[in-house]
């Protein structure tokens, strides 16, 4: 059930229950990385337990990338349950912690030296596998 709660919050966020736990115990981030902090409320401390079990099951559908972090986020299109992030090679570390810097501004695509030089063969095979949004330049 809370983690029903969970769901409605995500897609309504403008419902006034998504408003009020926002003001109050995450108005600098999202709720899928809002913390218990301090004296946290039993109602809060339930919608934090649903949200992490609604967090195993959930996997980010791509678009621009700007809200997904590379390692944190699970966005590859697995058929692992719990869907799984890209774990990157030892030693690599991309310029930006969001997808979007995986992206060419330029070009709208994967940037296929950029996968290479951060992921093993068969994860950027997986990320070459996502479709991304078409723009028009």
């Amino acid at each position: 059930m809370l983690a029903k709660q969970v769901w409605r919050m995500l897609r309504q966020p403008d419902s006034l229950l998504a408003r009020r736990y926002k003001d109050k115990y995450f108005p600098s981030t999202s709720l899928l990385h809002a913390r218990a902090g301090y004296r946290a409320s039993w109602a809060w401390q339930g919608i934090l337990a649903g949200r992490d079990l609604l967090i195993r099951g959930l996997r980010w559908q791509v678009g621009t990338g700007s809200s997904i972090l590379v390692s944190d986020d699970n966005w590859l299109p697995t058929s692992t349950t719990p869907p799984s992030s890209p774990k990157l090679l030892p030693g690599c570390y991309p310029a930006s912690p969001f997808v979007s810097s995986l992206i060419g501004q330029d070009t709208g695509e994967w940037c296929l030296s950029l996968l290479q030089v951060l992921f093993d063969v068969s994860t950027v095979k997986l990320i070459l596998s996502i479709p991304l949004p078409q723009t028009s330049n």
